[in-house]
């Protein structure tokens, strides 16, 4: 079998860069024309959240945030509670319901997955229904406001962040949204799965402070833009 997948992977490579990365593979980034390999590296050392802090009380209280079609959910509240915080599960219907408000939440967290199933294009539909709902558009702009939160977005959640104007950073609003850095389709058009290597710089971000330097490796499944930038 090894010796099978060995004659068929130059074979893959070229399919993979003819449909990936068709106008300049090496440029673009696409790890099989380069045949680099994913690559990491951490100022730190890894280690579990202290038995003490999982147990007392008063934990920050995080907002886990889903909307339908959202599947991220479990696996990011099990990763928050072994961080030492303390996750809710809060559905996008409870917002615009009012069973809950963010008023309550130290942090917000939008997961991945694909909101409804992605048809309306990068988690557009999720988005509007913050942005189309003044006392819930009012309710985030709020909670993204105050100097004790944070938020974080993964995968369709940070399609969500791009389009909410979270990201880059700045006051809400501070760009129109033709500036809004933002998530597209793929050059090829079609889905990619592949690796990007990210760097952490320095940031006030609480969830990367004392990161700084550090290199991994990220699937891709489509590009972003930033309108003027890049």
């Amino acid at each position: 079998m090894a010796r099978r997948r060995r004659r068929r992977t130059p074979r893959t490579s070229c399919l993979r860069r003819t449909k990936c990365c068709p106008a300049a593979p090496a440029a673009a980034g696409c790890p099989d024309a380069a045949g680099a390999r994913a690559r990491w590296a951490l100022p730190w050392t890894p280690a579990w959240t202290p038995a003490d802090a999982l147990a007392a009380g008063g934990r920050p209280r995080v907002a886990v945030l889903r909307e339908e079609g959202s599947n991220g959910d479990r696996e990011m509240a099990a990763a928050l509670h072994a961080a030492g915080l303390e996750p809710w599960d809060v559905a996008m219907a409870d917002l615009l319901g009012g069973a809950i408000t963010l008023e309550g939440f130290a942090g917000l967290v939008a997961v991945g997955g694909f909101s409804y199933a992605d048809v309306l294009d990068s988690a557009k539909g999720w988005a509007g229904a913050v942005r189309r709902n003044g006392r819930l558009w009012a309710q985030f702009a709020a909670f993204r406001a105050r100097p004790d939160t944070f938020s974080l977005g993964v995968c369709n959640g940070a399609q969500l962040m791009a389009l909410l104007g979270w990201v880059p950073g700045g006051a809400l609003g501070d760009l129109p949204d033709a500036a809004q850095p933002r998530f597209v389709h793929n050059a090829s058009g079609r889905f990619e799965s592949r690796w990007a290597t990210v760097r952490v710089e320095e940031s006030p971000s609480v969830l990367l402070k004392a990161r700084a330097v550090a290199r991994g490796p990220g699937p891709s499944s489509g590009q972003s833009i930033c309108p003027g930038v890049l």
